[in-house]
Parts: C-alpha cells; sequence; structure tokens
C-alpha cells in the first residue's frame, strides 16, 4: 500500500493535464509566446535551452548538477533524460495515431555506468466522461505486473483538478489530490509538445497552481500546498512564492517555504 501513496504523491509532484479536446488544450496562437529561460528555485538555477519552441535541456547548478534533455519526434517529446550524481532516468513517451499519449516506459541505470534497464511503464486510458486512468506496471525480468492501484485523473479548461487513487482489488480511493488554479498563463504553455505529457510535469497544466491538497484516507496525512504570485504584464510568473503545510498522523504540522523565480 505504501507504493500506491508514494505513486500518487510522484504524480502530484509531476502533474500534468489533458482535456476531452485534446489537440486544443494549450492554443498558443492567442498568446505572445514567451518562453522561460531561467528558473531559480531558492538560489538553484536551471538554465532553459530550445530550438524554436521545442525544450532541448533544463541544466541545474548546484552542489550536484542534474538535468533534463528532451528529444523529438514531430511536434511530440518522445524522451526525457533525467541525470543527477550517477543516475540516469529515462523516460520514452508513446503516442497514437491522434497524437495522445496512451504510454510511459522507464528506464534506469540503477545508478551504476551507462547500460539502462527497464523499470516499469505507464499505461493512459482516455475515458468517455473525459477522465483520464494511469495504470502503473512493474517490470521484472521481462514480466509486467499491475500495480495494486490506479489513478483517475479530471481535467477542467486544460488543468488537471483532481485525481483518486483507488485500490484495484476494493475500488475504494487511497488517497486523493485536488486543485485550484488561476487565470494566467503556465510559464511552459508555449513550448511545443510539453502539454500531452502526462505525469511529466506541471508545467504542461494550462494555467497555474494557487492551492494543492493531498490527503491519504489511509493514514490521515495530509498536505497542503498554497502559492502566491508576481505576474508579468502578459500573465506570466515572474515570483512565486510556495508554501507547504504538512499534517502527520500524530497531528502535528510542518510548515516550508520555497521562492522561485522566472525569467523569459
Amino acid at each position: 500500500m505504501k507504493k500506491l501513496i508514494l505513486s500518487l504523491v510522484s504524480t502530484v509532484l509531476m502533474l500534468v493535464s489533458c482535456t476531452k479536446d485534446d489537440n486544443n488544450i494549450n492554443n498558443n496562437s492567442t498568446v505572445t509566446a514567451q518562453l522561460p529561460k531561467t528558473i531559480n528555485n531558492d538560489g538553484i538555477v536551471s538554465t532553459v535551452t530550445y530550438n524554436g519552441t521545442k525544450i532541448v535541456s533544463i541544466v541545474a547548478s548546484s552542489a550536484n548538477i542534474s538535468s533534463k534533455t528532451f528529444t523529438y519526434t514531430g511536434d511530440n517529446i518522445v524522451t526525457q533524460v533525467y541525470a543527477y550524481g550517477n543516475n540516469i532516468l529515462t523516460t520514452g513517451y508513446v503516442y497514437d495515431s491522434n497524437n495522445k499519449l496512451v504510454k510511459s516506459n522507464y528506464w534506469s541505470n540503477n545508478g551504476k555506468g551507462n547500460t539502462m534497464t527497464i523499470s516499469g511503464k505507464d499505461e493512459y486510458v482516455y475515458n468517455t466522461d473525459g477522465t483520464v486512468t494511469k495504470q502503473y506496471y512493474n517490470n521484472s525480468d521481462g514480466v509486467y505486473v499491475a500495480e495494486g492501484g490506479f489513478l483517475k485523473m479530471t481535467y477542467q479548461n486544460g488543468n488537471a483538478v483532481k485525481g483518486e487513487f483507488i485500490i484495484t482489488a476494493t475500488g475504494q480511493t487511497s488517497s486523493r489530490w485536488v486543485a485550484e488554479f488561476d487565470t494566467k498563463n503556465n510559464p511552459f504553455k508555449n513550448v511545443t509538445g510539453m502539454n500531452k505529457i502526462l505525469g511529466g510535469s506541471s508545467w504542461s497544466n494550462t494555467n497555474n497552481w494557487t492551492k494543492l491538497i493531498t490527503t491519504s484516507t489511509e493514514t490521515i496525512t495530509s498536505l497542503v500546498r498554497s502559492y502566491n504570485y508576481t505576474y508579468n504584464t502578459q500573465g506570466y510568473p515572474l515570483n512565486v512564492q510556495q508554501t507547504d503545510v504538512y499534517t502527520s498522523l500524530s497531528g502535528s504540522t510542518q510548515t516550508n517555504t520555497y521562492n522561485i523565480v522566472y525569467t523569459y
């Protein structure tokens, strides 16, 4: 059951969105195409490079250098390689004939050398009610085994507004998140293909989180994440103050604050 909760937390931290009208989630023709060049997250500065409006890399300078690099086929992001220290994690994205994401394959070097082994995959189902179901499969010696629960996500106006982690055997919800958004522009809304990636990044939403509430119905813990923004004249975030309030099983609380600065 811990795997189910950890999977939900991972999804929240890397949340993305889609809508019923999958090819019109992000209509860049109505906005001036601004692209973030640097992201300063509490003193750790990441530099973002592009080829036109296609993202090439995000490189962060800190005590341990980390980076993300991207490759495309047409307008679809097909690989994302995340490197930090000795660890290399690769995600391969698979799309259907309508350019909708249907699978994410995961590889890892397990912190050693350049030999990559497949660790698992996510498969996505687009439901008739507009929700999307994500099922994770572990890979063991070439055999895929479904995790004991799946994530069902709900979307509005190009934003993922709710997710429920449902235990397959019982149909009960073990944990959930609910998100609230502003009406301004997400920093990465003009990046080609970013809005198609499920399970990739909060940058794939059309707008910006103002509040994100994560709760576990099993452990009775919660995380309330709130955001305050300063925007530029075209409605893109310049400065973000993020406040996390975590409530533990015992009822104690812990508050952390982070500051993020974008340049374009």
